[in-house]
Order: C-alpha cells, then sequence, then structure tokens
C-alpha cells in the first residue's frame, strides 16, 4: 500500500530535522538569488548550511572565482536579510544537464554533371597539384568509391 509522502514527513526526530534543513536552504537559495546578480543567480545553488558556513556550488570555475569576489558583499546583503553568517564556501560543481538527442545526419550529394565538371577541372591540373588530388579524392568519395 502507498502512502503520500508528505504524511511521512512531519513524523520522526531525523525527519522532521532533514525537512528542517531543506526549507532553511531553499530559503537561503532564494535570498542568494535576489543578492546576486542577474548573471550569476542562476549559475549557483545553495548546497549546504554547517553552522555559520554556508556552502555554494558554483556551475564552473568562471562562476565560482566570480562568486568568491562577490562573497564579502552576499554576506553583508544576507546579513541585512537577517542571515548572520561567519563565511561562504565556493565549490565548483557542473551542473548535470542532459545532452540532446543526437540530430539525423543528412546525407547530402552532388549531381552528376556538378562531379563531371569537378572531373574535368581536376583532369586540367598538374598531376602534382594539391588542388587536383583533393578534387579526384571529393569526385571519388561523392561517388561513394573507397578511399585507397
Amino acid at each position: 500500500m502507498t502512502q503520500p509522502l508528505h504524511r511521512f514527513a512531519g513524523t520522526g526526530s531525523a525527519l522532521e530535522s532533514l525537512h528542517a534543513h531543506a526549507e532553511r536552504l531553499g530559503a537561503l537559495q532564494r535570498l542568494v538569488e535576489t543578492a546576486l546578480p542577474d548573471h550569476l543567480a542562476g549559475l549557483c545553488h545553495v548546497a549546504n548550511l554547517k553552522g555559520d558556513t554556508l556552502l555554494i556550488h558554483a556551475d564552473s570555475g568562471a562562476v565560482a572565482a566570480k562568486l568568491r569576489q562577490c562573497a564579502p558583499q552576499l554576506l553583508n546583503a544576507l546579513a541585512g536579510q537577517g542571515v548572520v553568517l561567519a563565511a561562504i564556501r565556493i565549490a565548483t560543481r557542473p551542473a548535470q544537464r542532459i545532452r540532446p538527442e543526437a540530430r539525423p545526419v543528412t546525407v547530402r550529394a552532388i549531381s552528376q554533371r556538378t562531379r563531371a565538371g569537378m572531373d574535368t577541372l581536376a583532369a586540367t591540373l598538374p598531376s602534382d597539384d594539391p588542388l587536383r588530388a583533393a578534387l579526384e579524392r571529393f569526385v571519388r568519395h561523392s561517388r561513394g568509391e573507397e578511399e585507397t
């Protein structure tokens, strides 16, 4: 028999403290987002609060460096909101992103007339000319012939 999770969220001291900690982290995330410049707010996430030290995960090293520069102002902004912290630690933790599905490969073909024109052009070039070799290879490849 399945039960909704919220029925258990308020029971037991371990679950209560875990739930309260998660609520505090969520509130801190919102405060951090409002205190940071817009270009940084979406690139970092409150990870933990241990004692009076806030741990923030940055999506990249560049964001982490910028957050370290902003840490004193962030401490002051949070103190102004009633959250007194001794320190802010920044760690780099790239966000897990779902890779988009690979796009199907588009097969491109050139016409017989174009192939013949390239063949004719290649025949007019000196035999040691790199352009001639490239044109011949292109024509062979466009016919589907194997490289040798």
